[in-house]
């Protein structure tokens, strides 16, 4: 009986991902001592896909025997701790990011969002190859290998992850070829998935050559143009760059694809947040909400944008607002966290406290960490002691 138990003891065990308890550095140490890479889980408690891909993916039998083998594999909260110099260190910017490094912390490969199972375990494969990963991809686009195949190759690795280098590598690409033939079939996939620059030349041509490219249909093709300018939009957010933006909002504002419109919108509240114009920002979540809210994630983003960003009183507000419409339609771990984090910073600490518990009594529920709402219980607590003792 005692050997069945400690059978199925090690047998769960071995199930899913087996993430290392210790620092980065004593990670690195354990990679160079078993001569492997580490894959670092870069996540924030209030990211769904964070949540999902813990929840759903991680345990797996099949992930967990590909990370365990070739991997030393560590989770690492984005807003506390040593996460915040790693975030800043690698450039984190959306969650989940997933690094793949050396054991000297050197970066290797690296993607973004959650992933399909089978995804994230090819995503693992092409971490360890050389010739895949995104290193090696660099180091030939460096040497000058730049031939169609690779350029598109190094496109598919950087798109989402360096932007930069993505640009780069489809600038060599439009400059191999001529214009006139971006309405070929293999010219127009690249196009449509990888370039986002509105002032390059290929953008301009098809922007200016519609009918050219009318055998994709009218409306695929404007609402490929209106999804780059929303992208825009981020990039002009995230680089406070009011040109751009305008031109970005100018261009995808006669857009009329649901999807497409979420995303510009939400990218517009990133750039009144990021430039800290939160008049605009309460105006503009107001109407986007009023015309898109209809599911609970677009509440807490456009709620835990502000409590994360402000101490304003009158900001906060309508945080709780946009927070309690939101769980009404549907109250998760996510957004009652947020919830509890509004009430906490708006000094109202018996509400907070209630809610940070119910919060914790959710993430178990649904098998997910707890621990940044843990600490903000501990804090809530101890404001309230504080108050009493006066």
């Amino acid at each position: 009986m005692i050997f069945m138990f400690l059978s199925l003891q090690l047998k769960a065990s071995a199930e899913g991902i087996n993430f290392f308890n210790g620092t980065f550095a004593e990670a690195k140490a354990e990679a160079a001592k078993q001569h492997k890479l580490i894959f670092m889980d870069c996540f924030t408690t209030w990211c769904g896909p964070c949540n999902m891909m813990a929840r759903d993916i991680f345990p797996r039998q099949d992930v967990g025997d590909y990370y365990n083998a070739h991997f030393v594999c560590i989770k690492v909260d984005m807003e506390k701790g040593e996460g915040l110099d790693i975030a800043k260190q690698f450039a984190v910017h959306g969650y989940p990011t997933y690094l793949f490094l050396d054991a000297n912390g050197m970066l290797e490969h690296r993607t973004l969002g959650s992933r399909p199972a089978a995804t994230f375990i090819e995503d693992g494969k092409k971490a360890s190859d050389p010739d895949r990963n995104l290193l090696g991809q660099i180091e030939k686009f460096n040497r000058g290998i730049r031939d169609t195949a690779s350029l598109v190759q190094l496109m598919a690795t950087s798109y989402g992850i360096d932007n930069k280098l993505c640009e780069r590598a489809l600038t060599a690409y439009w400059n191999a070829i001529p214009e006139s033939q971006i309405v070929e079939k293999h010219n127009w996939d690249v196009f449509s998935s990888y370039e986002n620059n509105m002032n390059s030349k290929a953008f301009q041509y098809v922007a200016e050559h519609k009918s050219e490219f009318a055998g994709y249909g009218a409306e695929t093709v404007n609402n490929i143009l209106y999804g780059k300018a929303a992208a825009e939009i981020r990039i002009a957010a995230d680089t406070k760059d009011k040109v751009l933006f305008d031109k970005a909002s100018a261009f995808v504002k006669t857009c009329k694809d649901k999807e497409v419109n979420v995303a510009a919108g939400t990218n517009t509240l990133r750039y009144y947040r990021k430039t800290e114009q939160w008049t605009d920002y309460i105006g503009f979540a107001d109407s986007f909400l009023a015309k898109y809210g209809d599911k609970q994630e677009i509440y807490n983003s456009v709620a835990w944008e502000i409590v994360s960003n402000s101490d304003d009183a009158k900001v906060l507000n309508h945080a709780l607002d946009y927070i309690t419409r939101g769980m009404k339609l549907e109250k998760n771990y996510g957004n009652s966290d947020t919830w509890a984090n509004v009430l906490y910073k708006l000094k109202r600490y018996k509400e907070a406290e209630a809610a940070a518990k119910e919060s914790i009594e959710l993430a178990k529920k649904e098998k997910l960490d707890y621990v940044s709402t843990q600490e903000l219980l501990d804090k809530i607590e101890k404001e309230m002691a504080g108050s009493t003792g006066k």
